[in-house]
């Protein structure tokens, strides 16, 4: 398990969260017959597109946690898996997320990124 957990406030949008699963074969065309497959890992990765629903104080937080906790999202952290509720190791895809403000007033903010777990 990593050694961090991921930030505890908010709320996770699951009208907005997916699931997919990147292929595990390498595929190769050849000059004749059919196409090549190999496996070329055996662990599969899992990616999902997560939105979060922060309050300000909450996104604030939130950002402290990705840049000192998570080193920018480098780091893995302890995550919860909203389908089948197991704590997996994850991280955030390429250290991005992007943030939407909810009401005029900034008071309230939607964050999305990407979340790549294993196994």
């Amino acid at each position: 398990m990593a050694n961090i957990d991921f930030y505890t406030g908010g709320k996770l949008m699951t009208g907005q969260l997916s699931e997919t699963h990147p292929s595990m074969l390498l595929r190769t065309t050849m000059e004749n017959g059919i196409e090549k497959q190999t496996r070329r890992t055996t662990v599969k990765r899992t990616l999902r597109d997560v939105a979060y629903l922060f309050t300000a104080a909450e996104y604030e937080a939130f950002k402290t946690w990705f840049d000192e906790t998570a080193k920018h999202g480098v780091l893995f952290f302890n995550w919860v898996d909203p389908i089948d509720n197991v704590t997996k190791d994850a991280r955030i895809i390429n250290g991005e997320y992007s943030t939407t403000p909810v009401t005029a007033h900034l008071t309230g903010y939607y964050v999305s990124f990407q979340i790549e777990t294993y196994g």
